[in-house]
């Protein structure tokens, strides 16, 4: 049923996700004609550490003199004005007409990788535009977290499953 299609993504992974499920109708789509009545649109979206505002973590890594992130943010998006256009953040605050599926956030309260703050941030704006959102935050966990094993992965993995099945009901 592709009413109850969702999408996940991790990182930049997390940020595709977000914005492809916000703005469904926004980007290329490829035909399938066997399914001519299927758009791009999500029914959930679950990110994990994402990298939400890339416009904020390419001024972290300015900040750290990280030039390889940089060039990777500028090969990626072309300037600043591609990450902020790009950037769900920035869509929600120019009030841009989007969907706002239900969303899970699972951040590690340790990611250094990320602004502090960005996902608290971007929770808050999704709710005040209308979405529902869930952060889960793990203590002492670093970016990309759910890759060891550990009570935060095992938490973390159980709260994903949990979600999917109530979005499903």
């Amino acid at each position: 049923d592709p009413n109850q299609v969702g999408g996940i993504g991790w990182s930049s992974g997390g940020h595709q996700i977000m914005l492809s499920a916000m703005r469904p109708r926004h980007y290329a789509d490829i035909a399938l004609p066997e399914a001519t009545d299927v758009d791009g649109e999500l029914a959930y979206t679950i990110m994990g550490w994402p990298v939400i505002d890339p416009l904020a973590r390419y001024r972290l890594a300015q900040e750290r003199g990280n030039q390889e992130l940089m060039g990777r943010h500028n090969a990626y998006f072309g300037d600043e004005a591609g990450m902020e256009e790009a950037g769900p953040p920035q869509i929600l605050l120019r009030g841009e007409p989007v969907e706002l599926p239900p969303a899970l956030l699972l951040q590690g309260a340790a990611d250094e990788a990320l602004p502090q703050g960005m996902a608290e941030e971007f929770a808050e704006l999704y709710s005040l535009s209308g979405g529902v959102i869930e952060l889960a935050k793990y203590p002492g966990a670093p970016h990309g977290f759910m890759r060891e094993p550990g009570s935060n992965q095992t938490r973390a993995f159980a709260l994903a499953k949990s979600f999917i099945a109530r979005q499903l009901t």
